[in-house]
């Protein structure tokens, strides 16, 4: 379990949307104070050096006659701890009060990384809406030898969401964020079956919020995603889920065994797709696993809301096919600090039966 005690002591940052870039220049001026008021300081903007690298410039033409304290624009080109320890330098070295990170979950997750590290505040700008890590107190870097580490990050003190740049980002990433919200309601399962079996109950406020999080979604069909009410929809809860780990001070309320199973399946294979997306297909196998061992499924409304992405996951499951029981096994009780549904099945062939259900579900959903 990730500790965040140091970030529960801060406030959660507020939620911005808006639709395009005037207004967006104007949430950014009204969450930044204006920026960093100190003559000797300044604000950088971070961005990848791609797509969102030119973004980024864009925007600190745009900003240069509202920020205070002048504006410097820094590129990252990975999620690896060095990387995010040599920014972090740069970004002490030039005196920054305000980092404003833009890009998706790659840049977010560096930038609070960098900020945990620099102790500057943090704004973020996401251009997909794909997971809800753009205000999670998480970050997820690299490590050289291409393994994973989780860590605790800075919390945005904002989150501004422009729905005309996150509707140019692929539909499956819109996708792929509301099946990480969806799987919300695995992990809620997961919280209430531990708690039968002893496990320490949850913060009640945190449970709330990441079930307003995945409830908030149900029902949303892809084509749906592609439009502002869509997107607004989706950040709003993308938004609740992030708060209820805040709250929770770790990932808990919204990180059952789908999420368990997705780390694991991250230590075996080096596949392309987004995090939430390969969630959603970890989610609908434990409503299986859960189907098999006689444990209470998802609910209806989200078992059906993953049937309706089901072109989505179809796809995805062909990445992970090969070794996915393998990863399931191997993820069994490597998160000793939480009960779930991974350490309640005791039949051998209900790991392989409810993947095989799982298959067939899509199947059917196509």
């Amino acid at each position: 379990m990730i500790e965040l005690q140091n970030d529960r002591r801060r406030p959660y940052g507020m939620l911005e949307i808006v639709d395009g870039r005037a207004a967006l220049y104007e949430a950014i001026e009204a969450t930044t104070g204006g920026g960093v008021r100190s003559s000797d300081a300044c604000t950088v903007m971070l961005s990848g050096n791609g797509p969102t690298g030119a973004l980024a410039a864009s925007l600190c033409e745009g900003l240069h006659g509202i920020m205070r304290g002048g504006l410097l624009h820094m590129q990252a080109c990975g999620m690896y701890v060095r990387d995010c320890e040599a920014l972090a330098e740069r970004v002490i070295a030039c005196n920054a009060g305000l980092l404003v990170a833009i890009g998706g979950g790659r840049i977010i997750d560096t930038a609070k990384s960098i900020c945990a590290r620099a102790d500057v505040r943090l704004v973020v700008i996401p251009t997909a809406l794909s997971s809800d890590g753009l205000c999670s107190p998480i970050s997820v870097l690299t490590q050289p030898g291409g393994g994973k580490v989780r860590e605790s990050g800075a919390v945005p003190i904002a989150v501004v969401i422009d729905t005309e740049i996150t509707r140019r980002a692929p539909l499956l990433f819109a996708v792929s964020g509301m099946c990480d919200l969806l799987s919300n309601a695995s992990a809620q399962l997961d919280l209430a079956d531990g708690h039968r079996h002893g496990a320490k109950r949850i913060d009640g406020v945190a449970a709330a919020l990441a079930t307003a999080a995945y409830r908030a979604v149900c029902g949303l069909r892809p084509v749906d995603l592609c439009a502002h009410e869509g997107q607004r929809l989706l950040a709003q809860a993308l938004y609740l889920s992030g708060r209820a780990m805040h709250v929770a001070g770790s990932s808990t309320p919204c990180s059952g065994a789908e999420h368990t199973i997705s780390h694991a399946i991250d230590g075996l294979l080096a596949t392309s797709l987004p995090h939430g997306l390969q969630v959603g297909v970890c989610t609908l196998y434990c409503h299986h696993l859960r189907l098999r061992a006689g444990y209470t499924p998802l609910p209806p409304e989200v078992y059906r809301s993953l049937l309706g992405l089901g072109e989505f996951l179809s796809q995805a499951i062909l990445e992970v096919k090969d070794r996915f029981v393998e990863a399931v096994l191997s993820s069994r009780g490597t998160r000793p600090d939480r009960t779930g549904i991974l350490d309640l099945v005791n039949e051998p062939g209900a790991f392989a039966s409810a993947f095989d259900d799982t298959v067939a579900d899509l199947i059917k959903s196509d």
